[in-house]
């Protein structure tokens, strides 16, 4: 059975909507997207058609009409012949009837349309763009033709041999596959390809690093610099620094979102509500941007990669140009390097440095994670820095105990 619904939503602006192909078979649904978006106002709900006041109601009628009779003759024959249509069989006929296209098969496009199918977060949208430029110019190099029906284990694992070889670090590497692998899921469950790619033996490579916190001396430093084109940068970092919001969070925080003394909101990554108390320190921030018109409390425009760069600045300005020594994987080996204490600055330093300086102080753990939105020990547990310092602290306070 087939049948034609306009699949409203409530988390779009826009007026139109999609029409849906819904289709039965063998006691199991099947949605398609027709392609076809209209206001609600021109579709006909009982006739499951669009209204003749529509200006292409012809069109999309005769459109709609040509599927539902394609795809009937196709199950009536397959069963007058005594065919079994398997479900990935009947998933890719509808959608070459939907969409008739010659390059169709090619990966490259179908990571589009997977981009285009989902509702996928701003900055999920530039890891899909990411992964689709890299995996374009391993094609390139490798001499491989990017069509889906050659996509096979062996090339899984020369793409992440060729990730290894360019000496990406392991954490990009272990996203890209990631993202390779949620792409094949929705080729594989809506586009109707049947693909025998086993990632289950594809394990991820290894990711522990070392990182880096700022120390006191540090953020009084930060606190110190005077900068006129800095000061944007400056002021969020800080704000960053003792709330411990991703950058995420921080350039779409709505003053709405500023609650007296609170910082309420759900966060973008995990959707999780938390409430962070606002110390007193950035108080006076926090209010200088609450005075202007905008309805952001900062820059909601503002890119991560500039931002990271900026901060760097603020941070060498600042003079915090000790020189450190870290190590990380690139590929499967590990990395030892030596830079200015800036250099190794992101966005994500302040967030370390709010949870480990909130621990230090003796803020308890729950209460931290609380404010920091962290589920589980695991992911928590990557933030916190134990070293020597910290051990030696403890184990004093210990002494004490016992003295």
């Amino acid at each position: 059975m087939i049948r034609f619904n306009l699949h409203k939503r409530n988390d779009t602006k826009s007026k139109k909507f999609a029409i849906k192909v819904i289709l039965t078979y063998n006691k199991k649904r099947f949605t398609f997207d027709s392609g076809i978006k209209i206001e609600s106002e021109f579709w006909d709900i009982e006739k499951q058609k669009v209204k003749k006041n529509c200006k292409n109601h012809i069109t999309y009628n005769s459109f709609l009409q040509s599927i539902e009779i394609q795809i009937t003759d196709y199950i009536f024959n397959s069963k007058r012949l005594q065919k079994k249509i398997s479900i990935p069989e009947l998933k890719r006929y509808v959608n070459e009837i939907i969409k008739p296209d010659s390059k169709n098969d090619n990966f490259l496009n179908l990571i589009d349309r997977v981009f285009n199918s989902k509702n996928i977060k701003q900055q999920s949208k530039v890891t899909y763009k990411t992964f689709k430029s890299l995996f374009d110019s391993f094609c390139s190099d490798s001499g491989i033709i990017p069509d889906i029906n050659n996509l096979n284990q062996i090339t899984v694992n020369q793409f992440v041999n060729y990730m290894i070889k360019k000496e990406y670090t392991a954490t990009y590497i272990n996203l890209m596959i990631s993202i390779f692998k949620s792409t094949i899921n929705v080729i594989t469950d809506s586009f109707g390809y049947d693909l025998d790619l086993n990632f289950k033996n594809l394990k991820n490579l290894k990711t522990k690093k070392e990182f880096v916190i700022l120390n006191k001396t540090d953020i009084q430093k930060i606190f110190a610099l005077e900068s006129e084109n800095l000061k944007l940068y400056k002021d969020m970092f800080l704000v960053q620094i003792f709330t411990g919001l991703r950058f995420s969070d921080l350039v779409l925080l709505k003053k709405t979102q500023i609650q007296k003394d609170f910082i309420v909101l759900s966060t973008q990554k995990t959707d999780s509500t938390i409430m962070i108390p606002i110390p007193e320190l950035i108080k006076p921030i926090i209010n200088e941007y609450s005075d202007k018109t905008n309805k952001y409390l900062f820059d909601s425009k503002l890119l991560l990669k500039l931002y990271n760069r900026k901060i760097q600045l603020v941070c060498k300005y600042s003079d915090i140009t000790e020189l450190i020594s870290i190590s990380n994987y690139i590929g499967i080996n590990r990395n030892y390097v030596t830079k200015p204490k800036y250099e190794l600055i992101t966005s994500h330093t302040a967030r370390r440095t709010f949870i480990n300086l909130a621990l230090e102080s003796g803020i308890n753990t729950k209460y931290v994670k609380m404010i920091t939105g962290h589920k589980n020990d695991t992911s928590f547990d990557k933030y916190v820095n134990l070293n020597r310092e910290n051990l030696t602290s403890e184990i004093t306070k210990l002494c004490k105990g016992l003295a």
